[in-house]
């Protein structure tokens, strides 16, 4: 077992100490261990049908579980035609896979089939196993395609938008301000933090202001 247990810093010579699972630890700390299209290339896009067959998936940047994905290029994921009469959900996901035996770890664009239904279609299932818990396939939903007969009617987008620090900074920055009290020469301190006000006073109380229990 290693004794030099720094990530970030060199343990010198031809150590290969510094692992995928490391940086995607820290990632998910700060950004949190659910899946998200991050705001950089691409992110206002939304998956489009090409055809009957084909939905194409923007070039976007993703995270899921701390884990960095980056779709080069709008990439298309065929899909089975769908059937008259019926009704069908199929999802679109990102598959992260570990290869247990190589520890190579690889993500690709996958197309899950829906129960087709004449009236009521539900979503089919995906693997929901935790990258950080252990499982060695995880699924992560982009969006899903609801059809009705052959015909695509919609597209669902699945995964939010991690808004960046840049975007919530005023919401997390104290703002502070004074009032001046009526008929006084004292002032109210206002200090808002996003949607929520805090008001602080210094008021002296007077005989006048007591009520005086009567016998």
């Amino acid at each position: 077992m290693a004794t030099n247990l720094l990530v970030t810093g060199s343990h010198g010579g031809d150590d290969p100490h510094v692992e995928s699972k490391h940086d995607a630890l820290m990632h998910a700390a700060m950004l949190g261990r659910g899946g998200y299209i991050l705001k950089t290339r691409n992110w206002t896009m939304k998956p489009t049908a090409k055809d009957a067959n084909n939905i194409t998936i923007p070039a976007w940047d993703l995270v899921v579980e701390g884990r960095q994905i980056y779709i080069a290029a709008p990439t298309d994921v065929n899909i089975q035609s769908g059937s008259q009469g019926q009704k069908r959900r199929d999802l679109i996901v990102a598959r992260y896979a570990l290869n247990s035996g190589t520890g190579v770890e690889t993500v690709t664009l996958e197309a899950i089939k829906g129960k087709p239904s004449a009236a009521t279609p539900a979503d089919p299932g995906i693997e929901t196993g935790s990258i950080i818990g252990g499982a060695i396939v995880s699924d992560l939903p982009l969006c899903r395609v609801n059809l009705d007969g052959i015909t695509i009617t919609s597209i669902d987008t699945l995964v939010n938008v991690m808004q960046p620090l840049e975007d919530v900074w005023d919401s997390l920055t104290p703002v502070t301000g004074q009032v001046k009290m009526p008929y006084s020469d004292r002032y109210i301190t206002l200090v808002r933090v996003g949607r929520i006000v805090t008001a602080c006073a210094y008021i002296t109380l007077t005989s006048e202001f007591f009520i005086r229990p009567s016998f």
